[in-house]
């Protein structure tokens, strides 16, 4: 077996590049069906991500629409404590109707400012204030405080009159006592 004899060189040089061609295009093949296989992946990502951009700036416009409007309600609403602590300081007697008439009155001129609204409604309902002017006779009508103030002072004397009614006819056993009692009673009810 010499260098020239013509089966070792078919063996060993033919048969390994025979045999190593054949196995390159066995391993080549699969990484080229692969790359396709990726590619068509990729797309297919490509798309995933296209929808989820679509999706995600659709939730974005979602979200700066809810919070414009929670900016705007958050704006009404110290606007409307705003007016309720400056009627409050004005000596407004109903707050509800003064801060509804005050909101209007803002809302129909687009300058106004709550100070503003306060002096024009004070001006133009003085009624709805407890000291109406300067210089101007106090209402005519008493305080809701005075007015609480009495029914206590007048529910305690009635509540003083009924207890010692109530002893008198438990002590005296008297009809009249027990009829004057029952009468008080009856007028507290």
């Amino acid at each position: 077996m010499a260098k020239g004899d013509p089966g070792e060189g078919a063996g060993v040089g033919g048969g390994g590049s025979g045999g190593g061609g054949a196995a390159e295009q066995a391993t080549t093949a699969p990484p080229s069906r692969g790359r396709v296989q990726a590619a068509l992946s990729a797309s297919e990502r490509a798309e995933e991500a296209e929808t989820l951009i679509k999706t995600l700036n659709a939730k974005i416009v979602s979200l700066e629409e809810n919070l414009a409007t929670a900016q705007a309600a958050f704006g009404q609403l110290e606007m409307r404590h705003r007016l309720e602590r400056e009627l409050e300081a004005a000596g407004a007697v109903d707050l509800e109707t003064a801060v509804l008439l005050a909101e209007l009155s803002l809302s129909s001129t687009d300058a106004a400012t709550p100070d503003s609204a306060v002096t024009e409604l004070r001006a133009s309902k003085p009624f709805l204030f407890k000291h109406a002017g300067h210089g101007s006779a106090t209402s005519p009508w008493p305080s809701p405080g005075a007015i609480s103030a009495a029914m206590a002072a007048h529910a305690t004397t009635n509540n003083d009159a009924l207890a010692s009614a109530a002893e008198e006819a438990a002590a005296t056993g008297d009809r009249g006592a027990l009829l004057r009692y029952l009468q008080l009673r009856r007028q507290q009810a």
